[in-house]
């Protein structure tokens, strides 16, 4: 007798390796001028994810220089996350942080087993 396990259970424990902190912003009120206060970021769980970087450039100029870097991250399908959370530390299955956050979701699309998101470095 075989026991079904849903794809996105087997794509969490094979693929999924590493660990992080999904950070929401907590603060709701507004000024006087009714304008929203800055936001407070906490962290509101933990999550299975995969998180990597895909092409680093170094770009030059004569008065600058920039880092360029695509960060990808694969998440469980079932997990809450969205656009308006951020990523704080992700850590290896050692415990190791492999990404110091914080990192800001800039898109998230959603596939049959799992979500996919491209996400920046936030300074």
């Amino acid at each position: 007798m075989s026991v079904f396990v849903p794809p996105s259970d087997v794509l969490a424990r094979t693929t999924m390796t590493m660990e992080a902190d999904r950070q929401e912003n907590t603060e709701t009120g507004t000024d006087g001028f009714g304008s929203p206060l800055p936001p407070v970021w906490s962290t509101v769980g933990k999550m299975r994810c995969l998180i990597w970087s895909w092409n680093r450039v170094v770009a030059l100029d004569e008065k600058r220089t920039a880092l360029i870097e695509e960060i990808h991250g694969v998440f469980k399908r079932d997990e809450d996350i969205s656009e308006n959370d951020r990523i704080g530390e992700v850590r290896d299955r050692y415990g190791s942080v492999r990404f110091a956050g914080p990192l800001g979701i800039r898109t998230l699309q959603i596939r049959d087993t799992h979500k996919e998101a491209i996400l920046r470095r936030i300074e």
